[in-house]
């Protein structure tokens, strides 16, 4: 009997390790290692995520706002909304 719990307790170690360590493996590769180009001295204001678009919203030095999208998985932009008030 103890030997059967012992065995049990074996099985389920072992399971619990190759399930911790498949899903760090797959949930990082599904992402870019890119470096975005930002106007000088830009901040990040915010960012969001959906599917496999990341949009994030910039303030330049001179007060402007700018939404960039980007492809998670590539890095590349997707596109960019600027932000004005309607008199430029």
């Amino acid at each position: 009997m103890g030997l059967m719990i012992a065995a049990g307790l074996a099985v389920l170690g072992v399971t619990i390790v190759k399930r911790a360590t498949d899903a760090d493996l797959g949930a990082g590769s599904d992402y870019a290692t890119a470096t975005i180009a930002l106007p000088a001295h830009a901040r990040i204001l915010a960012m969001t995520g959906a599917g496999d678009a990341i949009t994030l919203l910039i303030e330049t030095t001179d007060r402007r706002h700018a939404l960039v999208t980007l492809d998670r998985k590539t890095g590349a932009v997707l596109g960019t909304l600027t932000l004005g008030n309607g008199a430029e």
